[in-house]
């Protein structure tokens, strides 16, 4: 496990609770977590914020200042 690992997933997913998220990122050292809220368990990939954050992390992107400013406006937290 030593790839880097971002798991995204929504605090109202009816399908996947939040807690196995939770437990994914606990066990696998340097993870982070994207929690959303309000996207449930297919709308989040719909979401642009949430698909540019996702491509950020696939490219490397370490700009922490647009990662902040991307969080504030589209309602998720980057754990």
């Amino acid at each position: 496990m030593k790839a880097k690992l971002l798991v995204i997933h929504d605090r109202r997913d009816m399908k996947v609770p939040i807690r196995d998220a939770e437990a994914l990122v606990k066990a696998w050292p340097g993870a982070r977590l994207m929690a959303t809220e309000g996207f449930g368990h297919h709308k989040i990939l719909k979401d642009t914020p949430v698909i540019e954050q996702a491509v950020a992390f696939l490219a490397g992107a370490t700009d922490s200042a647009s990662a902040s400013e991307t969080r504030i406006q589209s309602g998720f937290d980057v754990i």
